[in-house]
């Protein structure tokens, strides 16, 4: 089983955590967690995959971690993170001549630029690459490149 862990919360139901026992488990666990808290929130939600074997520490912020956001079909965002600060951060890149912004939920309100903005097709495929083999695939392109909201 991989040793990935679906970390969620909402503002005052608390912080949850499960273990799903596959790929597409996990992808209906992302489906209803979209379904449950965006609508409610009014803008895209979203969860962090930490790569765990053992028990979430008390700062899940040490462990490689995978934040997703669940927007529509041409919208989801991706956003890695190593373990400890063991090297700078990567994001998904889709459209780099994209403008504007949009607004995410990343544990608060987000405005992002749209530039992050990858097709779900491909954010699945780059979940599953790193879930099933903890690698980061190339279906999308990866930056540690910073780019503001407009």
């Amino acid at each position: 089983m991989p040793g990935v862990v679906l970390f969620y919360g909402y503002p005052f139901e608390g912080k949850f955590q499960e273990r799903p026992p596959s790929f597409e488990a996990l992808l209906g666990r992302l489906d209803e967690l979209r379904e449950q808290y965006g609508p409610r929130l009014g803008i895209p939600y979203s969860v962090d995959l930490l790569r765990t074997e053992g028990a979430v520490p008390d700062d899940p912020t040490t462990v490689e971690r995978l934040s997703v956001g669940l927007g529509d079909d041409d919208g989801w965002m991706l956003f890695w993170f190593p373990a400890e600060d063991a090297q700078a951060p990567l994001s998904a890149v889709g459209d780099e001549s994209a403008e504007g912004s949009v607004v995410f939920w990343f544990g608060d309100w987000s405005l992002l630029s749209r530039k992050y903005l990858v097709p779900r097709s491909a954010a699945l495929e780059a979940i599953r690459a790193w879930f099933e083999e903890g690698v980061l695939s190339d279906v999308v392109a990866w930056t540690d490149q910073l780019y503001a909201p407009e």
